[in-house]
Parts: structure tokens; sequence; C-alpha cells
């Protein structure tokens, strides 16, 4: 809740600088895909 407050606030220099390429913006989606690929290649293996 509070990732989605600070990045889109517009008040806040760093997320208007780096827009989409700001950290809390693509580690959530990285920790996703990651976590979904894990969980694919255990039930593939197992």
């Amino acid at each position: 809740m509070l990732i989605e407050l600070n990045y889109d606030n517009p008040a806040s220099g760093r997320a208007a600088r780096y827009g989409f390429l700001h950290p809390r913006r693509w580690l959530p989606t990285l920790l996703a895909l990651v976590t979904l690929l894990f969980l694919l290649l255990f039930f593939h293996v197992f």
C-alpha cells in the first residue's frame, strides 16, 4: 500500500525522475515472475 502511494505521488522527486524505471515499480513484478517460475519448475520436477 505504501509503495503504490509513494511512486504515484507527483510531489516525490525521485519517482518523477525515474518514472517507470524506478525500482519500486518493477520489483514486485520481478518477484512475482521469479516466484511463478520457481513454482512451475518445482511442480515440473516433482
